[in-house]
């Protein structure tokens, strides 16, 4: 059983007081996790390090002459090619591989490898996750955090209370949320809640693995 809890926690009691929709929470135009890796997959790679990013797939051959489709979780699309090499899984090891050239295909990235000329060589790569090493990324501000940061702290609102962990992000338009995944009563719980900086996310501390809100259980009703 999966539960989903939708509000705003800012002085909202009983619950038609505070349950508004994330179009409205957009309006308050919120600072927000600065995105990088969109919602499809911005885990760490468990192994061989937690020092490489996934940035997205091979997702398919294109053509006769070597090019590869390309599926990228980085936001704009095309930033993937921004980070270079790019690591390819290989024998349980991470080989650095280089684009030779890339261009939108319509809607669609496509890439050529160096020394990927045929049709046979691409169709090798098909499936290929691709990873990037952390240290690429540009230094953020203070306040701000790449969404894989965020990806596992735990969650505590302000009297100390745990609401979860942070499952993933997700992205609503003008602000994210997060998805805080928890147990209640043995069943799975999933919290949205709004990643509005200081009226909802008081905190972040990535040492500490822990993101503090204003948030009580009571918005579960």
């Amino acid at each position: 059983m999966i539960v989903s809890i939708i509000g705003f926690a800012k002085e909202r009691s009983p619950r038609s007081e505070w349950l508004i929709s994330l179009s409205n929470i957009a309006k308050r135009q919120p600072l927000l996790a600065r995105r990088l890796l969109r919602k499809q997959s911005c885990a760490r790679l468990k192994k061989p390090s937690s020092k490489q990013l996934r940035v997205g797939t091979v997702n398919g051959a294109y053509g006769i002459k070597g090019w590869s489709k390309v599926f990228s979780y980085t936001d704009p699309a095309e930033q993937i090619f921004s980070y270079q090499p790019w690591l390819i899984p290989s024998r349980n090891e991470l080989v650095p591989v280089e684009i030779a050239e890339w261009r939108w295909q319509g809607s669609k990235l496509v890439a050529r490898f160096k020394h990927c000329e045929s049709r046979n060589d691409a169709d090798g790569l098909v499936g290929s996750e691709i990873f990037v090493a952390s240290e690429q990324l540009a230094a953020l501000e203070e306040n701000e955090f790449y969404w894989h940061e965020l990806e596992g702290l735990a969650v505590r609102n302000l009297l100390g209370e745990s609401l979860g962990v942070v499952g993933k992000l997700m992205e609503t338009g003008a602000n994210d949320v997060l998805l805080v995944e928890d147990e209640c009563d043995g069943h799975r719980v999933e919290r949205l809640i709004p990643y509005v900086w200081d009226q909802v996310v008081k905190k972040v501390d990535i040492e500490a693995g822990l993101v503090t809100v204003d948030w009580l259980h009571e918005y579960d009703q």
